[in-house]
C-alpha cells in the first residue's frame, strides 16, 4: 500500500517537471473562465439564482469570515485544479458560523490531509486528520468537501492522479533536465591529452602534467571558457565521449512530452511545447485547444460542481431540485465560430429549415430585423 510519503515524493516530482507544471499553469487559468453558478429545477428547466448564499461562499469564500487576509473564489478554484492534478485529491473546510451554518471556505493542502476509515472497514469514511507541522487536528467528515480525480482501489477513501501511469516519464524527463544543467556546467567533452613526440615524454614532471590539465580544465570551462594554452611541449588533444550535439539532447525531451500531454490530456501543441509545435498551424492549434478543453476541463467542471451538489449546496437546500453548474457556453474556446455559424444558419435558411425570424434570432439580431 503506498504512503503519504510515496504521494509526497511523487507531487515533488511532479512540481519539479515543466511539462507537468504547464498544464497545471494553462489549465488553471482556464478553469476559473466560466462563473460558478446555483440553479434551480423548474418547469421551463434549470434557472439561474442569482446572489445565492451557497454561490457567494463558493465564490468569495473568506467574504463573511472578517479576516484581514482573504482569499478569492479564483485562487481557491485554482489550488484546487492543481491538488486534482498533481494528486488526485483535493480538499476544502467548510467553515462554520456560531449556529453551524457554512459561512466560508477554507483550502487545504492534500500533502497535510488524511481521510480515515470507520475501524474495520477499508472505505466507509470516519473523518479526517489534518497535519500542521507536529500538530495533527481531527475534522468530521461533514466539515470536509473532498474532490477526487478517480478512486484509487489500493486506498479508497482517496483519489489517485492521472499522472500516476506517467511518473516514469515525469522522473525521466526531470533527469533529462538535470542532465542539460550538468553539460553546461562543463559543456565540452572529456579531453585525452598525448604528447606528439613520444620522446617528450620522457621528460614530463607530475608538475608539468599537472599544470597542463589545470591550465586545460579553465579555458574548457567555467567562466574563462574560450581562452588559449600555449604548452611548452607538442601536445595532442582529443575530445572523450559526444557533444551534446552527437547525443542530439534537444530531441530528448519529445518523447516525454507528448506521452506526459498525453496522459493528462491537454495536447502539446496548446502548451507551446517543442513536440507541439513542430506539426502545429493555426486551425489545429485552435481545434487542439478545444479538444483539450472538451476533454481535459470539461470533466474537471462536471466533477468539482457534483462534489459541492453532495457536499455543500445540501448544507443550503433540499435536494434534488437544486445544482452548482460551470456557465461552460460563457468559455471562448467552446464557442462556436461566428464565421461557421452564420454559413449554417444561412444554409438552414435557404434549405427552408429556418424562416426569416428564426434565423434572425439565431445570429443575434432582433425577429424582423434587416441586418444589411
Amino acid at each position: 500500500m503506498l504512503s503519504l510519503g510515496t504521494h509526497a515524493w511523487r507531487r515533488s516530482e511532479a512540481e519539479q517537471n515543466s511539462v507537468v507544471m504547464s498544464v497545471v499553469q494553462w489549465a488553471a487559468r482556464t478553469f476559473t473562465e466560466p462563473a460558478l453558478l446555483v440553479e434551480q429545477a423548474s418547469e421551463f428547466g434549470w434557472i439561474s439564482v442569482p446572489d445565492h448564499p451557497a454561490a457567494r461562499v463558493a465564490n468569495a469564500p473568506h467574504e463573511s469570515l472578517g479576516e484581514p487576509s482573504k482569499i478569492s473564489g479564483r485562487a481557491l478554484w485554482q489550488a484546487v485544479l492543481t491538488q486534482l492534478i498533481l494528486d488526485g485529491n483535493a480538499y476544502i473546510h467548510k467553515v462554520r458560523g456560531t449556529d453551524g451554518r457554512v459561512i466560508g471556505l477554507d483550502w487545504l493542502p492534500s500533502s497535510a490531509v488524511e481521510p480515515e476509515a470507520i475501524p474495520g472497514t477499508t472505505n466507509r469514511l470516519a473523518g479526517y486528520r489534518l497535519r500542521a507541522g507536529v500538530r495533527e487536528t481531527w475534522l468530521p467528515s461533514e466539515d470536509v468537501i473532498h474532490i477526487v480525480e478517480c478512486l484509487d482501489p489500493d486506498m479508497p477513501l482517496r483519489g489517485k492522479s492521472a499522472l500516476l501511469p506517467a511518473m516514469r516519464e515525469v522522473i525521466t524527463d526531470n533527469l533529462i533536465a538535470r542532465y542539460q544543467q550538468s553539460l553546461m556546467r562543463a559543456p565540452a567533452p572529456g579531453l585525452l591529452v598525448s604528447v606528439r613526440d613520444p620522446g617528450e615524454a620522457i621528460g614530463l614532471t607530475p608538475q608539468f602534467v599537472n599544470d597542463t590539465k589545470r591550465l586545460l580544465q579553465q579555458v574548457a570551462s567555467g567562466d574563462n571558457a574560450g581562452g588559449v594554452v600555449f604548452p611548452s611541449v607538442p601536445l595532442d588533444v582529443a575530445p572523450i565521449g559526444f557533444s551534446p550535439e552527437q547525443m542530439a539532447l534537444h530531441q530528448m525531451p519529445r518523447l516525454t512530452e507528448e506521452r506526459i500531454t498525453a496522459v493528462l490530456g491537454v495536447p502539446a501543441i496548446v502548451l507551446g511545447l517543442g513536440a507541439g509545435w513542430e506539426r502545429s498551424t493555426f486551425s489545429n492549434f485552435r481545434e487542439a485547444r478545444e479538444a483539450a478543453i472538451e476533454q481535459f476541463l470539461v470533466p474537471k467542471w462536471n466533477a468539482v460542481a457534483d462534489a459541492l451538489n453532495d457536499q455543500l449546496l445540501a448544507e443550503f437546500e433540499p435536494m434534488p431540485g437544486w445544482r452548482f453548474r460551470f456557465e461552460t457556453e460563457e468559455v471562448r474556446a467552446l464557442q462556436e465560430d461566428q464565421d461557421a455559424r452564420h454559413e449554417r444558419v444561412r444554409a438552414d435558411f435557404t434549405a427552408g429549415l429556418l424562416d426569416r425570424d428564426a434565423a434572425a434570432t439565431l445570429l443575434g439580431y432582433s425577429p424582423g430585423a434587416n441586418p444589411k
